[in-house]
């Protein structure tokens, strides 16, 4: 007799229903799945308050806001002279620079 193979979204809505049931041991439910009753109570927590099942999938782990992005506006285009000013270069990162070895290595980069 073969395995019985179930997805995780399967197991979370199996768990929900079971879980919204009158008089069910939540704890007991848990050790029951094989989860922690904080993910348990967290996974109750969504779909009281979105009331689908869809809300059980997993959610994105892409950070919402990261304080120390590079900006935008940066230097600009390496191949655009007018980025390369030397005053705008040097004010920036407090250096000079030598323009003869970074306009060659730029003319002859494929572009």
């Amino acid at each position: 007799m073969p395995w019985k193979s179930s997805s995780v979204m399967d197991e979370r809505i199996k768990f929900v229903i079971r879980a919204s049931c009158k008089g069910v041991n939540i704890s007991a439910l848990c050790q029951d799945f094989g989860i922690s009753r904080p993910t348990g109570y967290h996974w109750l927590k969504r779909y009281r308050a979105i009331g689908s099942l869809s809300c059980l999938g997993d959610l994105s782990r892409r950070p919402r806001h990261v304080p120390n992005r590079t900006p935008e506006t940066g230097l600009g285009d390496p191949s655009d002279d007018s980025s390369l000013d030397e005053s705008r270069l040097g004010s920036r990162f407090s250096l000079s620079v030598n323009r003869g070895p970074l306009n060659r290595y730029l003319r002859n980069s494929p572009a």
